[in-house]
C-alpha cells in the first residue's frame, strides 16, 4: 500500500518500476458458477448453481463460492465470473409480519366494567429471609391521585376495588448470586487433554466414503473384498497374459477406482472396485496408431429411425 514514507508509493512500484496487475482479481460480491461435480454424491444432480463469490480460501487454492439456494460455502478453482450481477442487491428487506398492526388513529373501544371485585394479591415466599417494608408501605400512600396519567376509561363507571394489603405477607425476592456456565479450565489443574479420546470420537467410517487411494481402501473390509472379486472376475476372463517385457518397450500402468453404488432410498447397495489402465501413459506410434473411435452421432442415429419406420 501507499505510503507517506514513500511519497505516496507503493513498495511494489519502488521495486519494480510499475503498478502490480490485478486484473486477475474478481469483484467481491459477484455472481459466480463453480463447478460443483466434486460435491455429487449422483450423476443427476446440476453441475453448478448460481453463488456469490466471497473471496480466496486462506489454506486452499481456490474461490469462495456462497450457494444462495443450500446456504453453502464451496472452495474451488474452476468458477465462472458474472461481474455484473449482484445476488444480494436483490433481496428484499423482511416484512412486517400481519400479527403485527399498526397504531391507527380511531378511538379505543369503550369497555364497561360492573360489579368487579379484584381478588386479594397471594402471598409468595422464597427461602430468603423476610425484609421489614415498613419505609415500603408509607410511600405508597404519598402520591397524589393526580400525579398519574388519566386513563382512556375514565369516562365509565367507576370501579370498585378491595385491595387486601397485609404487609406482612409481602417478603422481597433476593437476586441470586451469578452462576459462571463456562468455568475455565487450566493445564495446571487436569494436565494436557489427551488427543487419543478426541480422535476416537471422531473417527470416520472408511466404508461410507471413495477412497482415493488403494492405501487408503486396504484399511477397510469392504473394499478388500471388492478388490478381491475384481481380481477374481479378471482371471476367469483372460483379461491378460503374462510375457516378459520387451527392451527399450514402455510398460503401462494401472490404478483401482472405487464407486459405491446406492439404492434409490440412499443406502449403500454395493462397493465396486475397478483396475483401470493408465492410458494417459501410452506412447504415440509405440502403443497406439489411431486416435480417432468411430462413434454414431445422435443426428445419424434419429435419421436411421425415422427412415426406419417410414419404410
Amino acid at each position: 500500500m501507499p505510503c507517506k514514507t514513500l511519497h505516496f508509493k507503493s513498495p511494489y512500484f519502488l521495486l519494480f518500476g510499475s503498478a502490480p496487475d490485478i486484473t486477475h482479481l474478481r469483484v467481491f460480491g459477484c455472481a459466480c458458477f463453480p463447478l460443483l461435480k466434486p460435491y455429487n454424491t449422483n450423476k443427476l444432480q446440476p453441475k453448478t448453481s448460481t453463488c456469490v463469490f466471497l473471496g480466496y480460501a486462506e489454506q486452499y487454492k481456490g474461490y469462495v463460492c456462497f450457494s444462495l439456494t443450500t446456504n453453502r460455502l464451496f472452495v474451488t478453482r474452476h468458477v465462472l465470473f458474472d461481474e455484473i450481477v449482484f445476488p444480494f442487491t436483490s433481496v428484499h428487506p423482511v416484512s412486517v409480519s400481519s400479527s403485527q398492526s399498526l397504531p391507527s388513529s380511531s378511538p379505543p373501544p369503550s369497555i364497561s366494567f360492573t360489579n368487579t371485585v379484584l381478588s386479594p394479591i397471594p402471598s409468595l415466599s422464597i427461602s430468603s429471609p423476610s425484609l421489614p417494608i415498613s419505609k415500603a408501605t408509607e410511600s405508597l400512600n404519598t402520591f397524589p391521585p393526580s400525579s398519574f396519567p388519566a386513563s382512556p376509561f375514565a369516562t365509565q363507571s367507576p370501579l370498585p376495588v378491595n385491595l387486601d394489603f397485609q404487609p406482612e405477607h409481602l417478603h422481597v425476592v433476593l437476586p441470586l448470586p451469578p452462576i459462571n456456565l463456562h468455568p475455565m479450565t487450566t493445564r495446571s489443574k487436569n494436565g494436557i487433554s489427551k488427543r487419543k479420546a478426541f480422535s476416537t470420537s471422531t473417527s470416520i467410517d472408511l466404508s461410507t466414503i471413495e477412497p482415493s487411494s488403494f492405501k487408503a481402501a486396504s484399511q477397510s473390509l469392504e473394499w478388500q473384498s471388492a478388490m478381491k472379486e475384481e481380481i477374481e472376475a479378471l482371471h476367469a476372463q483372460g483379461t491378460w497374459h503374462l510375457v516378459p517385457l520387451p527392451a527399450h518397450k514402455n510398460l503401462v500402468g494401472c490404478k483401482w477406482v472405487y464407486r459405491i453404488k446406492k439404492n434409490t432410498d440412499g443406502s449403500i447397495a454395493k462397493h465396486k472396485a475397478r483396475l483401470v489402465a493408465k492410458g494417459f501413459s501410452q506412447e504415440e506410434g509405440i502403443d497406439y496408431y489411431e486416435t480417432f473411435n468411430p462413434v454414431v452421432k445422435p443426428t445419424t442415429f434419429r435419421l436411421v429411425l425415422a427412415l426406419a419406420a417410414y419404410f
